[in-house]
């Protein structure tokens, strides 16, 4: 499950979620985190992140953000559940936290719950509706078909996330933001508008509603 505390605390900060993308703000607000997480995991009390991995997870994610920004608008709750499963995938790939070989499976739990604590945060933010929202149980079939999954390819990440989360997920094409439905349907929602003369934006409705 997410920290609460974290989300409590992130939610009240005066610019979130607009700072996440900020460097600074990354680099001093994930580490305690990620680090807490893995000891709760099982990771040895000396356990440290990696700075150098977490920017190599940070700026290809904000490259990414930047590329897909023009979504946001469309509906911006399912904008949130997007980049978090991009950044996800990207500390999978950069594997910040400085772990034997042999707890890999720590390491993945310990970012997963720093993401899944930031995407709560960021729910809360827009004023999306609570989810009772856990990730699998560490020894159950859907957490072992997780780890199998990202090993191979962390893009799969975002579609897992999705799935923990109560959103369809895109399987095939988990790292394209168009094909994710909640962003079909707004796209169709405004092309439909914009045919009868009234423009649609959706906000945050729909992934609203799926999550729920």
């Amino acid at each position: 499950m997410w920290d609460l505390d974290t989300v409590k605390r992130w939610g009240a900060q005066a610019l979130f979620p607009e700072s996440i993308d900020r460097w600074m703000w990354c680099r001093k607000e994930l580490p305690p985190l990620v680090v807490h997480s893995a000891i709760g995991a099982g990771a040895a009390p000396t356990v440290q992140v990696d700075m150098q991995a977490l920017a190599n997870a940070f700026w290809p994610w904000v490259s990414g953000l930047e590329r897909d920004r023009r979504f946001q608008s469309l509906d911006s709750l399912d904008f949130a559940h997007f980049a978090a499963g991009q950044l996800l995938c990207q500390l999978l790939r950069a594997q910040p936290l400085q772990l034997p070989a042999g707890q890999h499976h720590e390491a993945v739990f310990a970012l997963s719950r720093t993401v899944v604590t930031l995407l709560a945060a960021w729910r809360q933010a827009l004023g999306a509706t609570p989810w009772a929202m856990q990730l699998p149980e560490r020894h159950s079939a859907p957490w072992a078909s997780y780890l199998e999954n990202v090993a191979e390819d962390p893009a799969m990440a975002t579609a897992f996330l999705d799935s923990f989360t109560g959103l369809e997920p895109v399987w095939r094409f988990p790292m394209m933001i168009r094909e994710r439905p909640a962003m079909r349907r707004a796209l169709k929602a405004r092309h439909d508008g914009a045919q009868d003369g009234h423009p649609r934006r959706i906000g945050c409705g729909a992934a609203r509603d799926a999550a729920t």
